[in-house]
């Protein structure tokens, strides 16, 4: 009868842990962004500005970056990145970037022409550089250049 219980119990357990990572895995899946469909990496492009704001935060950093455009306008892009676990592994932090820093930052355009930019990677006026993302010959979820 002991033997019994102690196998019911451990099925118990066991059904427990794989529900719960089974739901933490759903999570994760649901909460990737495919940045194929909304941003184009066939295109690089570079901006050169003043950073006005930096949300650090889960799921992904967010720079917005003041850029006078060829009219002397001051224009606004936004500019989602690395989560902050991604930052730290390629060596950058809360730290390394503030408003007000002038910078160029290297990135993928928006498909539908928005001031939005996938940065991939930020150079500062002295030479240094961060990647700002984990790199993939494919999207990590499978999804190709396209977005499909």
């Amino acid at each position: 009868m002991k033997i019994r219980a102690t196998i019911l119990k451990a099925g118990w357990m066991l059904g427990l842990v794989s529900g719960l990572l089974s739901g933490l895995t759903s999570f994760s899946v649901q909460a990737h962004h495919n940045y194929f469909t909304e941003f184009n990496p066939r295109v690089e492009m570079t901006l050169e500005g003043v950073v006005s704001k930096v949300d650090w935060r889960n799921p992904h950093i967010e720079v917005y970056l003041d850029v006078t455009d060829e009219q002397g306008n001051v224009v606004t892009w936004r500019m989602p990145n690395a989560a902050p676990f991604v930052a730290a592994q390629n060596g950058w932090d809360e730290n390394t970037l503030s408003v007000g820093d002038e910078l160029a930052f290297i990135g993928w355009p928006s498909r539908d022409g928005s001031n939005a930019m996938r940065a991939i990677k930020m150079i500062f006026d002295d030479g240094s550089s961060y990647e700002m993302q984990m790199w993939c010959q494919l999207d990590c979820a499978g999804f190709d250049l396209d977005g499909h």
